[in-house]
């Protein structure tokens, strides 16, 4: 494919795979759809999926992948206000380029891996259901940011999976991870330091312990590295919030905790019981009611620990 543009005149079927070659550019105007029927759309160059709110551009089952495997690759995609239903975006590990995805619905692909990008790549806004998680590896100054986005019954292992940072920074904030039962976030230590800040996302809970099971970190594997859930939102970003259809959340005593998960409804001092003895975390000294004060307890909110000698 050289040099073009796809207006809205008709669907663009694939019968074979296509290139977009270094250099070259393909844009696709708001309204138009494509099918991709499982082939494939490789780019060397830059690919523009430039939708609407209104308009959105629909692809159905099309591979979009980088082309060039060398680490200062110059693809570049960009889409915004588009439905991705099936197919893969960027599904094989290629460095360099970068990815631009906002304001988007992906729908049943695979997941997507943004490895070592040459430019800021930016996920935002967007909302991932019965797809694949996000992986994720930065370095020399080129940030990925992942902000605003929903995460709904996730298909693989973890909806984030950060594979390090060297000198960039991948942010993770306001996003709601909607599926209790599975990993929200994977960290494997391979990062400037031990710590990976995912402060100011919504967990669907509003109880530490159970975010903690969302988490798989050194916790999990008896090493250092950490991801710092706190502090967290009690309710969906503001901006989600509109996706999700969420106009109002009723929160009677007004402490920011919804009445839906608020053990104490009318009391703005306290939300979270632990051990269901009738007292707020706040005012009980023994939240996890295993008869060790907390300021003892390297553990305070899970009953079955207490000691970590190491």
């Amino acid at each position: 494919i050289s040099q073009t543009t796809w207006t809205q005149n008709t669907p663009y079927v694939f019968r074979d795979d296509a290139f977009i070659a270094g250099g070259a550019a393909l844009t696709v105007d708001p309204g138009v759809e494509i099918h991709g029927h499982e082939f494939s759309l490789r780019v060397d160059g830059s690919l523009t999926l430039s939708g609407e709110p209104e308009s959105q551009i629909v692809v159905y089952d099309l591979s979009i992948e980088p082309g060039n495997t060398s680490e200062d690759a110059s693809h570049s995609v960009s889409i915004s206000n588009a439905i991705l239903s099936k197919g893969t975006l960027f599904s094989q590990q290629r460095d360099g380029g970068g990815l631009t995805l906002v304001d988007s619905i992906i729908i049943e692909a695979d997941p997507i891996i943004v490895n070592d990008p040459i430019y800021t790549s930016d996920i935002e806004r967007n909302v991932f259901v019965r797809s694949g998680g996000l992986s994720l590896s930065a370095k020399d100054g080129a940030d990925i940011n992942v902000v605003g986005n929903v995460f709904f019954e996730q298909t693989s292992a973890y909806a984030v999976n950060l594979l390090g940072a060297d000198n960039a920074s991948v942010a993770v904030e306001n996003n709601s991870f909607l599926s209790k039962d599975n990993i929200a976030i994977r960290f494997n230590g391979n990062q400037d330091d031990n710590l990976f800040n995912a402060q100011f996302n919504y967990w669907n809970t509003i109880d530490p312990s159970k975010i903690e099971t969302m988490i798989f970190d050194g916790l999990d594997s008896n090493e250092d590295h950490r991801v710092v859930f706190e502090p967290y939102l009690f309710t969906p970003h503001d901006e989600v919030a509109q996706t999700l259809g969420i106009t109002q959340i009723p929160d009677a005593d007004g402490d920011g905790a919804p009445d839906i998960a608020d053990a104490f409804v009318d009391d703005p001092t306290e939300y979270l019981d632990t051990d269901g003895d009738g007292l707020g975390n706040n005012a009980d000294n023994d939240d996890d009611g295993d008869e060790l004060l907390d300021t003892d307890d390297a553990f305070p909110l899970d009953a079955d620990e207490s000691l970590d000698t190491d």
